[in-house]
Protein backbone atom coordinates (compact mmCIF):
# COMPACT_ATOMS: atom_id res chain seq x y z
CA UNK A 1 0.00 0.00 0.00
CA UNK A 2 1.08 3.59 -0.64
CA UNK A 3 1.84 5.45 2.62
CA UNK A 4 -0.58 8.36 3.05
CA UNK A 5 0.91 11.58 4.31
CA UNK A 6 -2.04 13.95 4.12
CA UNK A 7 -2.89 16.49 6.80
CA UNK A 8 -5.25 14.15 8.67
CA UNK A 9 -3.50 10.78 8.48
CA UNK A 10 -2.24 11.00 12.05
CA UNK A 11 -4.09 13.96 13.56
CA UNK A 12 -7.71 13.02 12.74
CA UNK A 13 -10.53 15.52 13.11
CA UNK A 14 -8.49 17.73 15.43
CA UNK A 15 -5.95 18.21 12.66
CA UNK A 16 -8.79 18.93 10.24
CA UNK A 17 -10.15 21.62 12.55
CA UNK A 18 -6.78 23.33 13.02
CA UNK A 19 -5.91 23.19 9.33
CA UNK A 20 -9.15 24.70 8.05
CA UNK A 21 -9.34 27.19 10.91
CA UNK A 22 -5.80 28.33 10.12
CA UNK A 23 -6.59 28.66 6.41
CA UNK A 24 -9.73 30.66 7.14
CA UNK A 25 -7.87 32.89 9.60
CA UNK A 26 -5.08 33.50 7.07
CA UNK A 27 -7.62 34.48 4.39
CA UNK A 28 -9.30 36.90 6.79
CA UNK A 29 -6.06 38.45 8.15
CA UNK A 30 -4.30 38.70 4.77
CA UNK A 31 -7.08 39.39 2.23
CA UNK A 32 -4.72 41.15 -0.22
CA UNK A 33 -2.46 38.10 -0.44
CA UNK A 34 -5.49 35.93 -1.23
CA UNK A 35 -7.12 38.28 -3.75
CA UNK A 36 -4.51 38.15 -6.52
CA UNK A 37 -7.01 36.31 -8.72
CA UNK A 38 -10.01 38.62 -8.71
CA UNK A 39 -11.90 37.44 -11.78
CA UNK A 40 -14.57 34.85 -11.04
CA UNK A 41 -14.07 33.21 -14.46
CA UNK A 42 -10.39 32.53 -13.65
CA UNK A 43 -11.38 30.98 -10.31
CA UNK A 44 -13.96 28.80 -12.05
CA UNK A 45 -11.40 27.72 -14.66
CA UNK A 46 -8.87 26.83 -11.94
CA UNK A 47 -11.59 24.90 -10.09
CA UNK A 48 -12.49 22.88 -13.19
CA UNK A 49 -8.83 22.13 -14.03
CA UNK A 50 -8.12 20.97 -10.48
CA UNK A 51 -11.31 18.88 -10.44
CA UNK A 52 -10.25 17.24 -13.71
CA UNK A 53 -6.82 16.51 -12.21
CA UNK A 54 -8.50 14.95 -9.17
CA UNK A 55 -10.65 12.69 -11.33
CA UNK A 56 -7.69 11.79 -13.54
CA UNK A 57 -5.60 10.89 -10.49
CA UNK A 58 -8.14 8.20 -9.64
CA UNK A 59 -8.13 6.89 -13.21
CA UNK A 60 -4.31 6.85 -13.45
CA UNK A 61 -3.87 5.09 -10.09
CA UNK A 62 -6.53 2.56 -11.05
CA UNK A 63 -4.68 1.84 -14.32
CA UNK A 64 -1.35 1.53 -12.47
CA UNK A 65 -2.94 -1.00 -10.12
CA UNK A 66 -3.08 -3.41 -13.07
CA UNK A 67 0.71 -3.43 -13.18
CA UNK A 68 1.83 -2.60 -9.63
CA UNK A 69 0.31 -4.19 -6.53
CA UNK A 70 1.16 -1.13 -4.40
CA UNK A 71 -1.55 0.84 -6.25
CA UNK A 72 -4.35 -1.72 -5.76
CA UNK A 73 -7.34 -0.12 -4.02
CA UNK A 74 -5.60 3.27 -3.84
CA UNK A 75 -7.61 5.03 -6.58
CA UNK A 76 -9.03 7.44 -3.96
CA UNK A 77 -5.57 8.40 -2.65
CA UNK A 78 -6.00 12.10 -3.57
CA UNK A 79 -9.69 12.25 -2.58
CA UNK A 80 -9.11 12.55 1.17
CA UNK A 81 -9.99 15.67 3.15
CA UNK A 82 -6.30 16.38 3.69
CA UNK A 83 -5.36 16.10 0.02
CA UNK A 84 -3.71 19.23 -1.37
CA UNK A 85 -5.90 18.86 -4.47
CA UNK A 86 -9.12 18.77 -2.45
CA UNK A 87 -8.06 21.81 -0.40
CA UNK A 88 -7.08 23.72 -3.56
CA UNK A 89 -10.42 22.83 -5.20
CA UNK A 90 -12.35 24.02 -2.13
CA UNK A 91 -10.39 27.29 -2.08
CA UNK A 92 -10.90 27.91 -5.81
CA UNK A 93 -14.64 27.32 -5.45
CA UNK A 94 -14.73 29.58 -2.39
CA UNK A 95 -12.95 32.38 -4.30
CA UNK A 96 -15.32 31.94 -7.23
CA UNK A 97 -18.38 32.63 -5.10
CA UNK A 98 -16.75 35.52 -3.22
CA UNK A 99 -15.81 37.20 -6.51
CA UNK A 100 -19.15 36.96 -8.30
CA UNK A 101 -21.69 39.76 -8.04
CA UNK A 102 -24.21 39.48 -5.17
CA UNK A 103 -27.48 37.88 -6.15
CA UNK A 104 -30.70 37.97 -4.14
CA UNK A 105 -33.41 35.36 -4.39
CA UNK A 106 -35.93 34.61 -1.65
CA UNK A 107 -36.21 30.88 -2.42
CA UNK A 108 -32.43 30.42 -2.57
CA UNK A 109 -32.01 32.34 0.69
CA UNK A 110 -34.52 30.09 2.46
CA UNK A 111 -32.94 26.89 1.12
CA UNK A 112 -29.41 28.08 1.92
CA UNK A 113 -30.45 29.01 5.47
CA UNK A 114 -31.50 25.37 5.95
CA UNK A 115 -28.26 23.88 4.59
CA UNK A 116 -26.42 23.70 7.91
CA UNK A 117 -29.47 22.00 9.43
CA UNK A 118 -29.44 19.49 6.56
CA UNK A 119 -25.81 18.69 7.36
CA UNK A 120 -26.55 18.21 11.07
CA UNK A 121 -29.59 16.03 10.41
CA UNK A 122 -28.10 13.52 7.98
CA UNK A 123 -24.34 13.54 8.50
CA UNK A 124 -23.85 12.08 11.96
CA UNK A 125 -22.87 8.66 13.29
CA UNK A 126 -26.49 7.62 13.85
CA UNK A 127 -28.21 8.80 10.68
CA UNK A 128 -25.34 8.18 8.25
CA UNK A 129 -25.39 4.40 8.63
CA UNK A 130 -29.20 4.27 8.79
CA UNK A 131 -29.68 6.34 5.62
CA UNK A 132 -27.02 4.86 3.34
CA UNK A 133 -26.94 1.36 4.83
CA UNK A 134 -30.61 0.62 5.58
CA UNK A 135 -32.90 2.98 3.67
CA UNK A 136 -30.97 3.34 0.40
CA UNK A 137 -28.74 0.28 0.86
CA UNK A 138 -25.92 1.65 -1.32
CA UNK A 139 -23.88 -1.56 -1.22
CA UNK A 140 -26.50 -3.33 -3.37
CA UNK A 141 -25.90 -0.89 -6.21
CA UNK A 142 -22.08 -1.05 -6.17
CA UNK A 143 -22.01 -3.27 -9.28
CA UNK A 144 -25.38 -2.20 -10.69
CA UNK A 145 -26.01 -0.39 -13.97
CA UNK A 146 -28.25 1.97 -12.02
CA UNK A 147 -25.46 3.13 -9.67
CA UNK A 148 -25.35 6.70 -11.04
CA UNK A 149 -29.16 7.01 -11.04
CA UNK A 150 -29.35 5.63 -7.51
CA UNK A 151 -26.58 7.98 -6.36
CA UNK A 152 -28.22 11.11 -7.81
CA UNK A 153 -31.76 10.28 -6.67
CA UNK A 154 -30.75 9.27 -3.14
CA UNK A 155 -28.79 12.50 -2.64
CA UNK A 156 -31.69 14.62 -3.96
CA UNK A 157 -34.23 12.78 -1.76
CA UNK A 158 -32.06 13.16 1.37
CA UNK A 159 -31.38 16.84 0.70
CA UNK A 160 -35.03 17.71 0.00
CA UNK A 161 -36.34 15.71 2.98
CA UNK A 162 -33.81 17.22 5.39
CA UNK A 163 -34.49 20.72 4.01
CA UNK A 164 -38.22 20.28 4.68
CA UNK A 165 -37.50 19.06 8.23
CA UNK A 166 -35.16 21.98 8.91
CA UNK A 167 -37.63 24.47 7.37
CA UNK A 168 -40.42 23.20 9.66
CA UNK A 169 -38.11 23.39 12.67
CA UNK A 170 -36.77 26.84 11.84
CA UNK A 171 -39.77 28.67 10.37
CA UNK A 172 -42.67 26.90 12.11
CA UNK A 173 -41.62 25.30 15.41
CA UNK A 174 -38.94 27.79 16.36
CA UNK A 175 -40.87 30.84 15.16
CA UNK A 176 -44.27 30.03 16.63
CA UNK A 177 -44.13 27.08 19.06
CA UNK A 178 -40.71 27.43 20.71
CA UNK A 179 -40.92 31.22 20.75
CA UNK A 180 -44.21 31.15 22.65
CA UNK A 181 -42.88 28.57 25.10
CA UNK A 182 -39.72 30.59 25.71
CA UNK A 183 -41.76 33.77 26.17
CA UNK A 184 -43.97 32.01 28.73
CA UNK A 185 -40.92 30.67 30.58
CA UNK A 186 -39.40 34.15 30.60
CA UNK A 187 -42.61 35.73 31.88
CA UNK A 188 -42.89 33.08 34.61
CA UNK A 189 -39.26 33.63 35.58
CA UNK A 190 -39.80 37.41 35.70
CA UNK A 191 -42.91 36.93 37.84
CA UNK A 192 -41.09 34.64 40.30
CA UNK A 193 -38.15 37.03 40.43
CA UNK A 194 -40.46 39.99 41.14
CA UNK A 195 -42.21 38.10 43.95
CA UNK A 196 -38.93 37.05 45.53
CA UNK A 197 -37.64 40.58 45.27
CA UNK A 198 -40.77 41.99 46.92
CA UNK A 199 -40.48 39.44 49.77
CA UNK A 200 -36.86 40.38 50.33
CA UNK A 201 -37.68 44.08 50.36
CA UNK A 202 -40.47 43.55 52.92
CA UNK A 203 -38.06 41.85 55.30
Amino acid sequence: MIPKFDAFSYSGFLGQFFLYYSLGAFIKIHPKSCNKIKKSKCCLLIFLVLLLLLIMSGVVIDLLSNYFSAFVGEYSFFFGRGSILVIAIAYALFKYFTNIKPYENKFINIVSSCTFGVYLIHDNNYMREYLWGNIFDNSKYAESNYLIVHFILSVIIVYVACTVIEYIRKYVLEKYVFKNIINRINSCADSIYSRLLSLIEKR
